[in-house]
């Protein structure tokens, strides 16, 4: 019976010993699982602390994309410990899907800055929204993904049931098409200041024409190098441009002209900036663009004061030299524009021709404002 008894104690113990071997052995490949999935994937979680202002200011401010999760403190711990578990789900699934140039963090936003806000408050966030993401790139402000943001997206707006993989994809899809960087063509003043004097640098791009032809390889380059620099066009064949008689020479006429514009808060008012603008000198190429910009982004650049903030308007003396053009019969020898004319102008020079009363109220006010102006 003593024999029996310590037998079956043996057999007891080694169930045992080997019951906690298949543990630790389960435990291990799942590990090693996990690491082998973080290594394939592209882009990684990094902990984002609040505590450290130049850091935030890289994510939000430095033009580069980041998808940014509001996270707990569990979440924060783990996120220096394994890539990927401590974001959502469907953060998760997307990650793969990703830009290879978007960084994914974790940051707790209900912790204070060292502004004295949160990030709640700091970026005006919804945080009863689970999980709380924010986006930010190529200067903007930073955006919030809601469910109605979402739900822009093609493909995911037909499934009335999304998955979380359907939900990833369209993740993807968001942070893809936000990451890249646009270069903005303004017609109107109102687009100056929305989409160029609001930001603390712009580069415009003063056009010969209707579209970016030559040196658009040098301004695809440039767009992602500086990121946090607004890039805009203004066609000087139909709009003017105030601060374009004051420009020197462009050495290349059928090239763009590239002009600087920073803003800056004033000192005694916030809300009123103070303008400045430098005109870059010598050819359009990679090289000198490159100089240029990183000059102007590190404060380096000369730049000169502006008493008032620029213009654009309708070239509205075209209407003028069309109607000499038209009674001399040069066909436009005046010395204006070759640009093709659009389908409106036809129209308005078709109604005005021949000395018949056929021209519109409208196009007659124009006229004598172009005279009286």
């Amino acid at each position: 019976p003593v024999c029996s008894s310590s037998r079956q104690n043996l057999a007891v113990r080694v169930a045992s010993a080997v019951a906690v071997a298949e543990l630790c052995l389960r435990r291990a490949i799942l590990m090693f699982v996990a690491q082998l999935a973080a290594a394939a994937l592209d882009t990684t979680v990094e902990k984002l602390d609040a505590t450290k202002a130049d850091d935030l200011k890289a994510v939000f401010f430095s033009g580069e994309p980041w998808l940014v999760q509001c996270g707990s403190k569990a979440d924060l711990a783990s996120s220096s410990v394994d890539a990927g578990l401590s974001v959502h789900e469907v953060v998760e699934l997307a990650l793969p899907k990703l830009p290879s140039e978007a960084k994914v963090g974790v940051l707790d936003c209900a912790r204070k800055l060292p502004s004295g806000k949160t990030a709640l408050e700091r970026f005006k966030l919804d945080g009863s929204l689970s999980p709380t993401l924010v986006f930010a790139a190529n200067g903007q402000p930073p955006l919030q993904i809601t469910p109605s943001l979402m739900a822009k997206v093609k493909n995911f707006k037909s499934a009335l049931f999304p998955n979380a993989r359907q939900q990833a994809a369209a993740l993807a899809h968001i942070v893809k098409v936000k990451s890249e960087p646009k270069v903005y063509e303004l017609t109107k003043t109102e687009h100056l200041t929305s989409h160029c004097l609001k930001r603390r640098h712009c580069a415009v791009l003063l056009l010969p024409g209707a579209t970016l032809t030559r040196g658009s390889d040098v301004v695809s380059a440039m767009l992602r190098e500086y990121r946090s620099v607004a890039f805009v066009t203004i066609n000087l064949a139909r709009y003017e441009f105030s601060l374009a008689s004051k420009l020197p020479e462009k050495a290349d006429a059928k090239m763009p002209q590239l002009l600087a514009l920073r803003s800056t808060p004033s000192k005694g008012d916030k809300k009123k900036v103070m303008l400045e603008a430098k005109a870059m000198r010598g050819a359009f190429d990679a090289a000198g663009v490159r100089e240029f910009l990183a000059k102007m982004t590190a404060g380096d650049l000369d730049m000169a004061a502006l008493k008032r903030a620029p213009q654009i308007r309708w070239r509205k003396q075209e209407a003028k030299e069309s109607k000499s053009d038209r009674r001399s019969g040069s066909g436009g020898s005046s010395g204006g524009s070759s640009r093709p004319r659009s389908a409106s102008e036809k129209r308005r020079q078709g109604g005005s021709s021949g000395g018949g009363g056929s021209r519109s109220g409208g196009a007659a006010r124009r006229q004598g404002g172009g005279k009286s102006g």
